[in-house]
């Protein structure tokens, strides 16, 4: 990333971080995100964190954050006030509580992400004995 960054400072140009499935992802200490002027997160059902469809733009640019929040508001900073031509990008209420309870439940999913990762990485016979040892319906619970 540091080559990158150097170029955008050296050109005056911004950085967009595509950070679609580095959820709670770092690079040397930092978050994914973080490094551009913008970064995007992505909650499609095909991501590691799913609110049904949507996303998500982190900067630490307040004029940028501002002018973002007014395109995704129809142009509003406040209720019928329009300052710019904007877009109604808010998320619905459904698509909000998605994200939220993927927030919560995000370390628990990537570390299973992690476990099978492991595995197929894993040498045949280690994964014929885990799968082995986890037979369908024995882990269910019974009726």
């Amino acid at each position: 990333m540091g080559g990158r960054l150097a170029l955008t400072q050296q050109y005056h140009l911004a950085l967009m971080e595509d950070a679609a499935q580095a959820h709670g992802a770092t690079l040397v200490g930092r978050p994914a995100g973080t490094f551009g002027t913008v970064g995007c997160f992505a909650f499609y059902p095909t991501k590691n964190m799913q609110s049904i469809e949507g996303g998500l733009i982190t900067t630490a640019d307040p004029a940028l954050a501002s002018t973002l929040r007014m395109l995704r508001n129809q142009g509003m900073e406040r209720c019928y006030h329009h300052q710019i031509v904007g877009t109604n990008a808010r998320t619905n209420d459904v698509n909000a509580a998605t994200a939220r309870s993927q927030f919560r439940r995000h370390p628990t999913l990537t570390g299973r992400r992690r476990q099978a990762s492991a595995l197929a990485a894993s040498p045949p016979r280690a994964v014929r004995r885990a799968v082995r040892r986890r037979r369908p319906g024995r882990d269910r619970a019974r009726p």
